[in-house]
């Protein structure tokens, strides 16, 4: 993949995370959330990589997003049970440790 390739994927996947972003100053914390949940960066970049690299390249990141969505959400259920009781910093270290051990385990089951 060219530099400039990698550029428009970046330019167009960060714009469209920055729109969402702009969404949340409009709606309550909990639309936001749920906004902020759905897979719009990896739908665009499945998108543009089928264009780019052809359907494999899309069903090889479909395999990887698998396990990447369920670490996803386990981070954020650690993340929503461990705040109040230990903080933010401590609670998203935790989280963060968990997300990449579920990771690891997916990647391993497949």
């Amino acid at each position: 993949m060219d530099w400039q390739r990698l550029l428009f994927d970046f330019m167009i996947g960060g714009g469209l995370i920055a729109a969402v972003v702009s969404v949340f100053h409009f709606v309550s914390p909990l639309i936001g959330g749920i906004i902020a949940a759905v897979p719009v960066r990896i739908g665009i970049t499945m998108f543009l990589g089928g264009i780019a690299e052809g359907s494999g390249f899309v069903l090889g990141m479909l395999r990887g997003s698998i396990p990447g969505s369920f670490g996803a959400f386990s981070f954020m259920f650690v993340l929503s049970r461990a705040t109040r009781r230990l903080g933010i910093w401590r609670s998203f270290s935790i989280a963060t440790l968990v997300c990449v051990l579920v990771v690891c385990i997916g990647l391993v089951m497949q």
